[in-house]
């Protein structure tokens, strides 16, 4: 019990005395209301009494209830441990399957470039050693087109003497590198260091490598010397290296896909990333695959570390980011709050929240604006009153477009997001609300 008999001492003892008091004064008429008095306060004290016990009652239920509580709890954690572990295992299984399936699609996809390289590299090489060749051949008793043809054949590692032999020709063009000498050294610096650089598509690397980049505008050179002559060889109007760079082409092509590639190896799920990190790596792609220069002003008044997807997070900014270039866009500015703490903020009681966003981020540049009528199907499509992405872009392909607004789109939706576009004639700005930092 948790109220002692001892603390109503007191109370008995009036109760007695008042008894004692009734018994000795029975004549006197005033009596029945002191009895009655008397009656009353043992029935409010019994009652009292009562109500304490049964509030020792009501508290040792409680502690009971509190008990079990903690109980369940304790387990409540331990099934959301166990949950968690699995979930984690679960993650690492399907991580695992996917590097698995996507490192054969890799490997097969790379060794289909590489062999349309090398036939590519073979055939053009011998086209360009047959035409060194029958130049030679032809022009041999003109010692003005000889002597030409010899200056530029030497930039190339092709002298007299191999000059005579189609295989030889050949032999030493085989040798052509082309990519520039700055990347193959880099790429030596590299592997020196133990760092993953890929695949190589041009094989091994020769001895006596000719760098296409460092070569072929001394060609340019010599030519325009013999240009600006009195009197310029015939074989100064025929460019014979030329068709390197249809292989220079290709090999950028290949280059680029190996770049990607290098980066999906590397296959996660949840990573942490902060929303600088992201913003830094998104432009850098954007301004490697647009071949575009740009600037990026950020304001981050809020950095956070997201729990996420780190290839979505970067790609849906790097996303804003194209679009930015495609509308001509010299720079674009990126800023970052944190909503709890912010007097106002735009557009926000236009969406609503199962509990308050955790980040504001917007993206605003100064190039052509969107058409109103542009505006409000993305705007539609993002609230998701229309499904279509038919004539969402704003490149030349219409009905093919709409890549980056459903990246958008679907990353939002990971994070509880919600985001709308405002545009003029000055630029367009997009905000963007995430409700939760992590997945």
């Amino acid at each position: 019990m948790i109220h002692e008999e001892s603390i109503f001492n007191d109370e008995n003892d009036i109760i007695r005395q008042s008894k004692d008091i009734i018994e000795k004064n029975r004549n006197n008429p005033l009596i029945d209301k002191y009895i009655g008095l008397t009656e009353s306060y043992e029935r409010i004290f019994k009652k009292f009494r009562l109500t304490l016990k049964m509030s020792d009652r009501q508290q040792n239920e409680l502690k009971k209830a509190r008990d079990s509580l903690r109980k369940a709890n304790k387990n409540l954690e331990e099934v959301n441990y166990q949950l968690n572990k699995r979930q984690n295992i679960i993650i690492k299984l399907i991580g695992d399957i996917s590097k698995i399936r996507f490192s054969g699609d890799r490997h097969a996809i790379r060794n289909f470039a590489q062999k349309i390289f090398e036939y590519e590299k073979n055939l053009i090489t011998q086209i360009i050693a047959q035409q060194i060749y029958l130049l030679y051949k032809i022009m041999e008793s003109n010692d003005k087109e000889i002597s030409y043809l010899l200056d530029i054949c030497n930039i190339f590692g092709i002298d007299r003497e191999i000059i005579k032999d189609k295989t030889l020709i050949e032999n030493k063009l085989h040798q052509v590198v082309i990519e520039s000498s700055y990347t193959a050294a880099s790429m030596n610096n590299d592997i020196q260091e133990g760092l993953d650089v890929g695949d190589d598509f041009l094989g091994m690397i020769f001895s006596e490598d000719i760098y296409l980049d460092e070569a072929y505008p001394k060609v340019i050179d010599i030519k325009k010397a013999y240009l600006d002559s009195s009197s310029p060889p015939l074989l100064a109007q025929i460019d014979i290296f030329a068709l390197f760079y249809v292989l220079k082409d290709l090999k950028d092509i290949i280059t680029e896909i190996n770049r990607r590639f290098s980066s999906y190896g590397k296959i996660s799920f949840l990573e942490n990333i902060t929303i600088s990190k992201a913003i830094d790596s998104a432009k850098e792609q954007a301004i490697q695959d647009k071949k575009h220069e740009f600037i990026v002003e950020t304001s981050l008044k809020y950095d956070p570390e997201m729990i996420t997807n780190e290839n979505a997070l970067i790609y849906m900014i790097r996303d804003l980011f194209y679009n930015s270039i495609d509308a001509g866009s010299s720079a674009v500015r990126v800023l970052s709050k944190r909503p709890s703490q912010e007097e106002y903020l735009p557009y926000l009681n236009n969406f609503s929240f199962d509990i308050y966003p955790s980040l504001y981020l917007s993206v605003q540049d100064n190039g052509k604006g969107l058409s109103k009528e542009k505006l409000n199907q993305i705007n539609d499509y993002l609230k998701r009153n229309i499904d279509s992405t038919e004539n969402l872009s704003t490149k030349g392909d219409k009905k093919k477009g709409g890549l980056g607004s459903k990246n958008l789109r679907d990353f939002l939706l990971l994070h509880a997001g919600h985001c709308c576009y405002e545009s003029d004639q000055y630029g367009t700005k997009v905000h963007l609300y995430l409700e939760k930092l992590e997945i």
